[in-house]
């Protein structure tokens, strides 16, 4: 080899290398910021596998460790030891159904089997869920997402996006939706590995319907199986090809020739297919049917959607907990007024169906889960429009748009942070609720939503203080309640401890109110508890009402040497408490 042939061979070797690193740049990027903000703000997550990412996760375990996923319709009454590990499946005919499609955990399985093949196990029910193998999920949703990320740059490029424009969308993608969430807190559930899926298909799709080359055919179609595979209900991404062929005669195009590569196509099919038969499988080994509906009695309400509530809710909103979206909107309206109707046209047709269908779902908002997470597999669909009227649009107003955008990020940033720490409520969420804790991440918000309930219809008040107006000096923690020995003689029947007063609870209170009960001589400690006053809310912060909170005892021996005290902590001095009432409610008899 001469040294010029090497000269050549070195120059294009760097130039490959470099191309490679610039693509992956702005993605590593993004990437570095989110694990940045996790190790300084979120911190580390050790149950990674939790609710319902252990049902999509469980395959893994059940067919590598117990060996259990094999039980061909044998029932649960007669092998009791076969059910043994099979935990939190719905019932189907006497028999245990993972109800979660296989797709998350065929794409789980490569981290898995690297944990399974360093950890040593225990040799019970739990094998698979030891600490290696939460950490190696993680590693997995953060893979799936730097994928993700890649394939947005990919399919931005296909659509002949700028690199600036690029980058602005990949870190909205993974900093300004609930991405940053779900790749963290909930890195088991199917949407980190859908959203890969799902990116995967908007690329190959993207790129058949522009050079119709039969790989991407084929790659189109085997990603369409995934995405399927992964969460049924995605393959409503189909309706989005007209878009990504930019309108419908380019679509027909598309299909006319897709048709005409018959051998090719059949390639395809056969892939797709054949992911889809994986789920056909498990499902034939645990119940012994090929093709079954594996929600029971869960379902679709498809006359009665709650299209408003998934998108502008406050318990949930779409928009509300990822207003970024609602800002991407304003590419589709560009379309329209770029002449491009048909593409625009079938984004919103798209957009629609999956909203109808998504809305319709029994349980609309997902139980308790951080924003409308239903959503979070398709959000390229939002930024590919929103980043070709960024890159072309030449008015001043697209940068009051991305200024509006990226204000997204530390919002999101914070509801998230908000959410993991139970400031915001996980499930009822409210105007009321949201506006209270909008943007607040002191401690003293800690818990403010989760209130104890206790049933009064079986209970009865044993003892009732009224104590009248309480105040304090700032600083100071004076006892506003002492009761000892044998003055509450039935203190060991004692369920629940209510503490009520009237007060304009506000932002600026920082008085707690704590409860003891203990042996007089401080020998043994039955109760502690302490509350900021801003866990009594009844009604919003800022107005005057009788707030309440219910302490759930524990369990005290029936004695005539305890003490039972209620201090009042009075941070700054502000927010008095008037006609303190403390209640202690005992089970009727």
């Amino acid at each position: 080899m001469t040294t010029l042939n090497l000269m050549h061979l070195v120059k294009g070797l760097i130039d490959r290398i470099y191309r490679i690193v610039k693509f992956g740049l702005s993605a590593g990027v993004v990437l570095f910021l989110y694990l940045l903000l996790i190790n300084n703000y979120f911190k580390n997550v050790t149950d990674i596998i939790h609710a319902d990412g252990v049902g999509y996760y469980d395959y893994l375990p059940s067919i590598f460790i117990r060996g259990d996923i094999d039980r061909k319709g044998k029932l649960m009454a007669d092998n009791p030891e076969l059910y043994k590990g099979v935990v939190g499946y719905p019932d189907y005919h006497g028999m245990k159904l993972n109800k979660y499609g296989c797709g998350t955990a065929l794409l789980q399985a490569p981290f898995f089997a690297y944990a399974l093949a360093t950890t040593p196990l225990e040799g019970n029910e739990r094998d698979g869920y030891q600490p290696p193998f939460h950490k190696q999920i993680f590693h997995a949703a953060i893979f799936y997402l730097l994928l993700s990320l890649l394939l947005l740059r990919a399919t931005l490029e296909r659509f002949r996006v700028r690199w600036p424009v690029v980058f602005l969308m990949q870190l909205l993608m993974g900093l300004g939706t609930s991405v940053t969430f779900y790749a963290q807190q909930d890195a088991a559930y199917s949407h980190i590995y859908s959203l890969f899926a799902v990116s995967a298909f908007l690329y190959f799709a993207t790129a058949y319907f522009q050079e119709y080359r039969s790989r991407d055919l084929v790659l189109m179609l085997a990603a369409l199986g995934l995405v399927v595979l992964a969460r049924q209900m995605n393959g409503l991404i189909v309706l989005l090809l007209p878009f990504l062929a930019g309108g419908w005669t380019e679509f027909k195009q598309g299909v006319t020739t897709m048709l005409s590569n018959y051998k090719w196509l059949a390639v395809g099919l056969v892939l797709m297919f054949g992911l889809l038969s994986l789920q056909s499988i498990v499902w034939y080994l645990q119940v012994g049917e090929f093709v079954t509906y594996s929600y029971g009695k869960e379902g679709f309400n498809f006359d009665s959607p709650k299209i408003f509530k998934v998108l502008f809710s406050y318990q949930k909103g779409l928009f509300i907990y990822t207003p970024v979206l609602f800002i991407a909107l304003s590419g589709v309206i560009w379309l329209f007024f770029q002449g491009k109707t048909s593409q625009a046209g079938f984004w919103l047709l798209f957009f629609a169906v999956q909203t109808y269908v998504l809305s319709s779902w029994w349980c609309w908002f997902l139980g308790c889960s951080y924003g409308m997470r239903s959503y979070i597999d398709i959000y390229p669909v939002f930024f590919i429009p929103f980043a070709m009227m960024l890159d072309r649009w030449r008015s001043a107003l697209k940068y009051l748009l991305v200024v509006l955008s990226l204000l997204c990020i530390p919002l999101n940033v914070i509801q998230s942070y908000q959410y993991k720490f139970c400031i915001m409520d996980w499930y009822p969420m409210d105007e009321s609720k949201y506006w209270d804790i909008f943007l607040r991440t002191d401690p003293k918000y800690i818990g403010i939503f989760f209130k104890p309930v206790f049933d009064r219809s079986n209970m009865h008040v044993v003892r009732e203080y009224d104590l009248g107006d309480v105040t304090g000096a700032p600083g100071t923690m004076p006892v506003i309640l002492e009761k000892l020995g044998d003055s509450v003689p039935d203190l060991s029947k004692v369920k629940v401890l209510q503490i009520l007063f009237d007060s304009e609870l506000n932002h600026d209170c920082d008085t707690k109110l704590m409860v003891q009960i203990q042996e007089m001589d401080q020998s043994k400690w039955y109760n502690w508890s302490e509350k900021s006053i801003l866990h009594y809310r009844e009604k919003s912060l800022g107005t005057m009402q009788r707030a309440q909170f219910p302490l759930l005892l524990n369990p005290t021996p029936a004695s005539n040497t305890l003490a039972l005290r209620v201090f009042a902590e009075f941070g700054n001095g502000k927010c008095p408490l008037e006609n303190v009432t403390v209640l202690l409610w005992a089970d009727n008899e």
